[in-house]
């Protein structure tokens, strides 16, 4: 992916996270995951398929799969019902003052957080009150040293697969994933 992808991208000078995703997620379906790789000897997608068992878990609730990268941190009630957490200050009706609580959280969007006492259990969803930041200070940012040359055939080359790939996403019947769970519904009446 370094030496491909990215450094083709580097190349194309996107603007916006939204033109560098749909470019990624083209070149892997279009292009690196149909090719055999030099030391299994397969596609990454074959080998991907070939190593599921025969009974693998689906994510179900994707609420509950987000939740598990929140980050956590252990605060206490103050006295007027309320929390902190990076200068932002959020109200707390679930616990009473004194007590201490897992708040889990985006650290990138601070606009909402999860309560939950220190046995795991979720109590509540807050928003803050007194909002001094919207996302985690100081997390590291990247590089930031300069643009490279823009290069007119990288832009057209990963214009072309992106377009290519949503033609493609068209054309394909993709089957919604709740329609898996009301086929094996219907098997077992």
């Amino acid at each position: 992916i370094k030496y491909s992808y990215q450094k083709e991208a580097e190349l194309a000078g996107f603007k916006t996270l939204e033109e560098l995703n749909t470019s990624f997620w083209a070149w892997a379906e279009l292009e690196y995951n149909k090719k055999i790789h030099s030391s299994t000897g397969q596609a990454p997608d074959e080998r991907f398929i070939e190593g599921l068992p025969e009974n693998h878990r689906r994510i179900k609730d994707i609420e509950k799969f987000n939740a598990m990268f929140l980050w956590k941190e252990t605060r206490k009630v103050s006295k007027y019902g309320k929390i902190k957490l990076y200068s932002n200050q959020y109200p707390v009706q679930a616990v009473a003052h004194g007590n201490k609580v897992q708040v889990r959280f985006d650290p990138f969007n601070l606009e909402e957080v999860y309560i939950y006492d220190l046995k795991n259990n979720f109590l509540e969803k807050t928003q803050p009150n007194k909002t001094v930041n919207i996302r985690v200070p100081n997390i590291p940012e990247e590089s930031k040293k300069s643009p490279a040359k823009i290069s007119r055939d990288s832009v057209n080359y990963l214009t072309r697969l992106r377009e290519k790939y949503l033609e493609s996403q068209k054309k394909s019947e993709n089957m919604r994933f709740s329609k898996l769970f009301e086929e094996k519904e219907d098997n077992n009446d």
